[in-house]
């Protein structure tokens, strides 16, 4: 049995060792997916309770401090942020979806979306075109869907930050 400390430095040399694609969630994309009823249950992850920052310059000691805000925030409000490997984020929020019912096209270029009052149709570089309800976009920086929707516009960044401790898992 490990102490939070100990788990959560076994945790960060697991990572570390199998190099695992690991990132956090903020709180505005946790409140997103909270609507969706039983998810954050499901999806799990791990609760950050601080950041810590530290310096590259050589001629720093490295540690610069650290922030207690997303324990903070998640008292609050109970979302806070959540650090999740990413590979298992992915295998969950598909097995939910398929749970409900919900079709997911893989292995596709969005190419453009065209929108009614009622719907999305998306045209794929495949030559595939389909109508749905609605259609979310989680395709990275250079994002394919937002230059459907607002056009070629450089990437701005977004105030997000990288956690690099967490305490404990979510069940």
């Amino acid at each position: 049995c490990r102490s939070g400390s100990q788990e959560r430095q076994y945790f960060f040399q697991l990572i570390l060792k199998l190099k695992l694609k690991c990132f956090s969630v903020q709180h505005n994309g946790l409140f997103v997916l909270s609507k969706i009823a039983g998810l954050l249950d499901y999806i799990g992850g791990y609760a950050i309770e601080e950041i810590q920052f530290y310096s590259t310059v050589a001629e720093d000691k490295g540690y610069l401090g650290a922030t207690d805000y997303p324990k903070k925030s998640g008292e609050a409000d109970g979302l806070g942020m959540r650090l999740f490997q990413r590979a298992h984020l992915q295998h969950k929020l598909a097995a939910f979806a398929k749970a409900a019912g919900v079709r997911i096209q893989w292995a596709h270029k969005l190419q453009s979306l065209e929108q009614d009052h009622d719907s999305v149709s998306a045209t794929f570089s495949n030559g595939l075109r389909e109508k749905f309800s609605f259609v979310v976009g989680c395709d990275g920086l250079h994002s394919q869907t937002r230059s459907c929707i607002f056009g070629e516009q450089p990437a701005q960044y977004s105030g997000l930050t990288m956690a690099r401790d967490i305490n404990r898992p979510i069940h």
